[in-house]
């Protein structure tokens, strides 16, 4: 096993002082799932993300084992099996989720450090909060002439 880590456990070590990611569900069981982070956080993305194993793909399901006889390429349909199954809406909410976190950091409002949820049920998801970060909004020039905005406590 390499011991060179996955972008994700590294993200922190690339000179960005907040980051916002967001990934999505792997496979068919979980095509509808979301993940996003903010980080820096509680916990640190080499916690996060500890495992670099990439396991072996899942070639148990009935198209997989016909794909596999058919064809008799175990390489082929293993990289078939390992890939990411996704619908277009599934990025959506999540490209949404991010969005709405730059909105929070640009307003310096209170930021959700973790968000995961399955769009297939919402009422069961895992939400944590984290302490709101400095305002930050790189496409605004102060004008002249006008005070300043106050602080925000």
């Amino acid at each position: 096993m390499s011991t060179t880590p996955w972008a994700r456990q590294a993200i922190e070590d690339t000179g960005f002082e907040r980051i916002i990611e967001a990934g999505l569900g792997k496979g068919p069981q979980d095509c509808l799932g979301i993940d996003l982070h903010t980080i820096p956080a509680a916990r640190g993305a080499s916690t996060i993300w500890q495992s670099t194993a990439t396991g072996e793909a899942e070639i148990s399901q009935p198209a997989y084992r016909r794909l596999l006889a058919e064809r008799g390429d175990q390489c082929g349909t293993v990289r078939l099996a390992g890939r990411s199954i996704g619908a277009p809406f599934v990025g959506a909410v999540a490209a949404t989720l991010v969005v709405a976190e730059f909105m929070r950091l640009a307003m310096g409002a209170r930021r959700y450090e973790v968000i995961s949820c399955h769009l297939r049920d919402l009422g069961n998801r895992t939400v944590i909060q984290g302490a709101a970060w400095t305002p930050y909004n790189p496409g605004t020039v102060a004008l002249d002439g006008l005070p300043p905005r106050p602080e925000r406590k």
